[in-house]
């Protein structure tokens, strides 16, 4: 989060930098704490990630600035799938993905 904002703001100010997709009906599921580095970094900490469900109502360009590399759409990826790719970042092979697998598979929407 940037200072002085608040969870929601930043869900989709994140959302729209790095997927250019513009969101509405956040509905929050967890909250979750992940290590930040390993004991020989410099940067070793603890950080909070936000899960939520959303509804996508518009794919635009993403900004020019963005630090993502690329984007996909298309059918969702099986977990176990997702952790054999390398091209996707650790974050997303995490068990919060698997763990909401059930729902994704549901077709769950808000």
């Amino acid at each position: 989060m940037d200072t002085g904002e608040t969870p929601l703001e930043a869900l989709f100010r994140e959302v729209y930098e790095e997927t250019g997709a513009l969101i509405d009906n956040p509905l929050w599921v967890a909250e979750y704490k992940i290590q930040v580095g390993d004991l020989s970094s410099p940067l070793l900490g603890e950080s909070y990630k936000w899960v939520y469900f959303v509804r996508v109502t518009e794919i635009r360009e993403r900004p020019a600035e963005t630090e993502i590399v690329d984007v996909r759409t298309g059918p969702a990826l099986l977990p176990h799938t997702l952790r054999e790719d390398d091209s996707y970042s650790p974050i997303m092979k995490d068990a919060v993905y698997e763990t909401l697998w059930p729902l994704i598979e549901a077709g769950y929407s808000i």
